[in-house]
């Protein structure tokens, strides 16, 4: 009994398992690893060559391109791809050594044509690149990510993406005006966008997309790092119908309209500038800023952002839907004074008010009391519970207001 025991313990169930199986399996591993697995006997010698996800992570190097080559050159003709990740970061040694940029649009390409689903590919580069003309004509592609400093975007003048639900660009870079809005408008069944670029070529930002649900619109960094005023984004128009989420971070405006904004839920605004690099304080554009989020239930403010309602004419406009509102603060020692009172007078139905970030070092200015009925929930940091306790004592006007410590 024992013998046989030990006979069954060594007993390899795991490559008893069919093929579709172990190269599951092996999916979910980077592709270095996958590979790997080809030398613990010949039933695993190329299960790793019918693997529907390539993960592939590695510093820039002749050794590591050499690796991808080869893995794509092996990999079964047969089988699609459903997720292909590049991940190149710089190699320190050779810091200056950079990847064939004709490579690289090879490796998509070869992606695209093995109907990938998901394109996601991460580097740092020297120079710019192009991206491949196949690129926006794929009928399988569901995600799209590209996180790629100088990344050229070259957007054809037909753009079909009839399965892609997400696009995430970062670092990426604009031919035109005219770039953005012919690559949302390929993109029929869109749900999440999200572009952080330096809109260098772009002094008119138009957005339209009627399935669209998430859309971030961003500068690269992380929006208060400096500023070149030669860099602005003049007009951003946005249509979307469908828009529950929506976030603008960091880019400077002269004009700003969003035609359908009451099915937005949740807005996110941080590091606003006007055209000359300074704070917000146009009040035309400061109230179509408000009035696009007028009806949201979330909100989150950097501490900037909040100097618009001092700036809107009373009365203002009421948030008769926002329950949940953050303000972040930016590092630094600085006066915080304007527009806390005014917001908290137009959302009479406020229920958590939360301040993120190094609010310690703040000096605030509290409101003279608390607004009307506002039933008010704050929570509080160590840091700054001596700022709470000077709001547990303003006067009410009413006594069914309260004020709670959480």
């Amino acid at each position: 009994m024992a013998k046989l025991m030990k006979n069954e313990s060594r007993i390899d169930r795991l490559s008893g398992l069919p093929d579709s199986i172990l190269c599951h399996i092996l999916s979910f591993l980077p592709t270095k690893y996958a590979v790997r697995s080809s030398v613990l006997s010949t039933r695993w010698r190329y299960l790793s060559t019918l693997v529907h996800n390539l993960d592939f992570q590695g510093k820039n190097s002749h050794a590591f391109i050499n690796f991808v080559d080869r893995v794509l050159f092996l990999h079964d003709a047969a089988v699609s791809i459903q997720k292909f990740h590049l991940n190149i970061y710089p190699d320190q040694r050779n810091l200056y050594e950079n990847v064939c940029a004709r490579r690289i649009c090879g490796w998509i390409t070869y992606a695209l044509n093995r109907l990938v689903q998901q394109l996601d590919i991460n580097m740092w580069l020297l120079g710019p690149i192009h991206n491949p003309a196949t690129l926006f004509t794929s009928k399988t592609l569901v995600k799209l990510k590209l996180v790629v400093d100088f990344l050229v975007l070259t957007i054809p003048t037909k753009v079909w993406f009839p399965s892609l639900k997400i696009i995430f660009l970062e670092q990426v870079q604009f031919l035109d005006n005219d770039s953005v809005r012919r690559l949302i408008s390929g993109c029929p069944v869109l749900e999440e966008l999200v572009i952080y670029s330096d809109w260098n070529n772009v002094q008119e930002l138009y957005i339209s997309n009627s399935s669209l649900k998430t859309m971030t619109i961003g500068t690269n960094g992380n929006g208060f790092d400096g500023f070149d005023s030669e860099f602005v984004v003049s007009i951003v128009v946005v249509d979307a119908p469908s828009l529950v989420y929506f976030k603008l971070s960091g880019i400077p405006v002269k004009s700003f309209s969003f035609l359908n904004p009451m099915s937005l839920v949740k807005a996110n605004y941080s590091y606003i500038y006007n055209d000359l690099g300074n704070r917000l304080v146009d009040k035309d554009i400061a109230t179509n800023l408000l009035r696009v989020i007028s009806n949201v239930q979330s909100l989150y403010f950097t501490d900037d952002i909040l100097k618009v309602f001092s700036l809107c004419d009373k009365p203002l406009l009421v948030f008769h839907n926002l329950v949940h509102l953050e303000i972040g603060f930016n590092p630094g020692f600085y006066e915080f004074d304007g527009g806390l009172a005014e917001l908290l007078e137009s959302a009479p139905n406020l229920r958590t008010l939360i301040f993120r970030n190094d609010f310690s070092r703040v000096i605030w200015r509290p409101p003279t009391e608390v607004p009307c009925c506002l039933l008010f929930h704050l929570k509080v940091e160590p840091e700054i519970a001596q700022i709470a306790q000077k709001l547990l004592m303003l006067p009410r006007k009413s006594t069914m207001c309260q004020v709670e410590i959480v």
